[in-house]
């Protein structure tokens, strides 16, 4: 789907969900059924969407082991996940959500779950829709009321979906655009005192509470993340639009073409999408030892290979190639080495390779490996997947259970080496690639 497209559809289902109602209807539809919407019209554009396809089902985002999930709020309590990977996690103590996934019932109505009902259920936001009812699995709501930013839960799930790596390459969170504040000092003149009635003026105080604080408002809650997980704040990246004229209503579809314009306005002149970009492109690369580091009296060393995480065909020849005209190098310990020195290769059936060898002081000494590209101008240098890190911790995520010494060390006496002759490996890497 192109992107108009997307656009097209998105402004079609805006209209038709949020219908625009005068206040005395909103009031009574809150009343008569618990929410202003009903869920007729979203239900009909989820169904015709994703079908009958379940949360198990293979897809695209599974053939790359994407890992999806949605935050929901369990109906009268708990907090719930329903991810593609693990069906739905159920965590009562609201921090420790890894242990909820080692930790599942009914593995069959799990794989029963639809994905419009997955995506139902995250959109049943209070007040807005009613809850939703799961055939044997539960009643949900939006669980943004306490995860409405829900990078937390992510961090906490990488140590168990990721092998060997505590860290993610990059943590992308998406904003729907926030109101721009005014600087200290320069307070806007306040209208003139009027009469209220009493219970109007308490629900206005009550939604601009709701929307205002780090519960419910995205962007504090980003802020308090970074604060809290320095060693992944140089990985989190947030695409948020400061909005001049504030936050329009839900029923008036009249202004996304305004929205638009300010959210290309914003990203022409901030570097944060650019950033995204450029991390992005860099973790397609990683690294994997192709035979056991050597040890030596003064370091240790090693033969490797860096590779691309997409599948041979048109976009890996075309992603190849694009960085290729803009000099695309990688820099190993300070040690630089192009991408054309893959020489002639056939991206479209082959797989992307480049061999490596190196040394370093130890099997825990920091090993850093960056891509770095000239874009329009600008020089580009970001980490590759899992970078930095040490050949200990490689060798364990590529399952290399071995004894605590996992180089082989060099051969003390003279005569044939027993070891791996790394000369060797590196010829026969090169004649494979022939």
């Amino acid at each position: 789907m192109s992107v108009k497209k997307a656009i097209q559809d998105f402004t079609d289902l805006s209209q038709r969900v949020f219908v625009s109602q005068p206040i005395w209807a909103r009031a009574f539809n809150l009343i008569a059924r618990g929410s202003i919407y009903g869920s007729s019209a979203i239900d009909e554009a989820l169904k015709r969407h994703y079908g009958e396809s379940k949360l198990s089902d293979y897809t695209p985002a599974t053939a790359r082991a994407a890992k999806i999930l949605v935050t929901v709020k369990g109906t009268p309590k708990g907090d719930h996940i329903l991810s593609n990977f693990n069906g739905v996690g159920l965590d009562n103590s609201h921090k420790d959500f890894e242990q909820t996934f080692c930790h599942l019932d009914d593995e069959e109505g799990q794989k029963a779950i639809l994905a419009w009902e997955a995506a139902r259920s995250t959109s049943a936001a209070p007040v807005i829709f009613p809850t939703f009812t799961i055939d044997g699995v539960g009643t949900f709501q939006d669980g943004a009321m306490w995860r409405n930013n829900p990078a937390d839960v992510a961090l906490s799930l990488v140590p168990a979906l990721t092998q060997g790596h505590r860290r993610p390459d990059i943590l992308l969170s998406i904003g729907t655009g926030f109101e721009k504040k005014l600087q200290r000092g320069h307070r806007e003149p306040q209208p003139p005192t009027r009469v209220t009635i009493p219970l109007i003026d308490l629900l206005r105080r009550l939604c601009a509470f709701m929307g205002d604080n780090i519960v419910t408002d995205g962007e504090k809650f980003h802020n308090h993340i970074m604060a809290g997980r320095s060693d992944v704040a140089s990985r989190f990246r947030r695409l948020n639009v400061p909005l001049s004229e504030g936050c329009p209503s839900l029923d008036d579809a009249s202004s996304i073409p305004r929205l638009m314009d300010e959210a290309v306005a914003y990203f022409q002149s901030d570097p944060s999408m650019q950033e995204v970009l450029d991390s992005i492109i860099s973790s397609f690369f990683y690294f994997e030892v192709s035979s056991r580091p050597i040890r030596h009296r003064t370091h240790v060393s090693f033969c490797g290979r860096i590779l691309c995480d997409i599948q041979p065909g048109h976009r890996l020849k075309h992603f190849i190639k694009a960085l290729r005209v803009r000099g695309a190098e990688f820099s190993i310990n300070g040690k630089f080495t192009a991408l054309d020195s893959v020489g002639e290769w056939n991206g479209r059936d082959v797989d992307f390779e480049i061999p490596v060898r190196g040394t370093v002081a130890g099997l825990h000494a920091r090993l850093e490996i960056f891509l770095c590209w000239n874009m329009l101008g600008r020089q580009s240098k970001e980490m590759i997947s899992r970078s930095p890190f040490s050949l200990n911790e490689i060798m364990e995520a590529q399952g290399w259970d071995s004894p605590q010494s996992r180089a082989l060390r060099q051969p003390v006496r003279s005569g044939r080496k027993r070891g791996i002759d790394c000369h060797a490996a590196w010829k026969r890497i090169k004649k494979a690639r022939r």
